[in-house]
């Protein structure tokens, strides 16, 4: 409700950012499911951009139209870890140990989400403003992402993915009818 914003406002951008996270969830979910697209590229660039955003709303938030902007960049990016933690987390520990791996993102989020907020409090109480909690909190989205870029450039091989060669198999029509009147003749008559 700060900077002259409405209730009814602060409503329709929190309703911006629910829905733009939907339609960003999907549209991420299928560009990712490509093997042309790395899912570390992915969460390392939305992650940057939110962080970018984050940092720069501040200078721009007397705008209507910027706090749409970054309701909708908000909603696109922040649930885009959501759709690639689990392929990064196979990666990273293999199929003995995804649960275990996602367990701890997910505590790691969780710990963050916990401490988030509180720490902007105690920077406004103490007269941070408003303004250096969003760079605190665009710079932490930011490290954040470069933590996670970081598993990129220092990737070991522990776990290697199997490659499975395409499995044809033919079958002739010859066959199929063999196969099906054989099957006729087991049938046994229930009474």
């Amino acid at each position: 409700m700060e900077n002259s914003s409405t209730e009814v406002e602060v409503s329709w951008y929190l309703s911006i950012a629910g829905i733009s996270s939907c339609v960003g969830r999907i549209l991420l979910g299928m560009a990712t499911n490509s093997e042309d697209v790395s899912e570390d590229i992915v969460f390392f660039g939305t992650y940057s951009i939110l962080g970018g955003a984050t940092i720069f709303l501040p200078s721009f938030i007397k705008f209507h139209y910027a706090k749409i902007c970054y309701s909708i960049l908000l909603g696109v990016n922040s649930g885009s870890c959501y759709v690639v933690i689990n392929t990064i987390v196979l990666r990273l520990t293999g199929p003995n140990h995804v649960a275990q791996g996602t367990g701890y993102v997910l505590a790691y989020i969780g710990v963050g989400t916990l401490i988030g907020p509180p720490l902007a409090g105690f920077i406004i109480d103490n007269g941070g403003g408003y303004a250096k909690s969003f760079v605190i909190a665009g710079l932490s989205l930011i490290l954040g992402a470069l933590i996670e870029l970081c598993s990129v450039f220092f990737k070991t091989d522990m776990y290697k993915i199997p490659h499975t060669e395409d499995i044809n198999i033919y079958v002739t029509d010859d066959e199929m009818n063999s196969n099906s009147k054989i099957a006729i003749e087991e049938q046994t008559k229930l009474t």
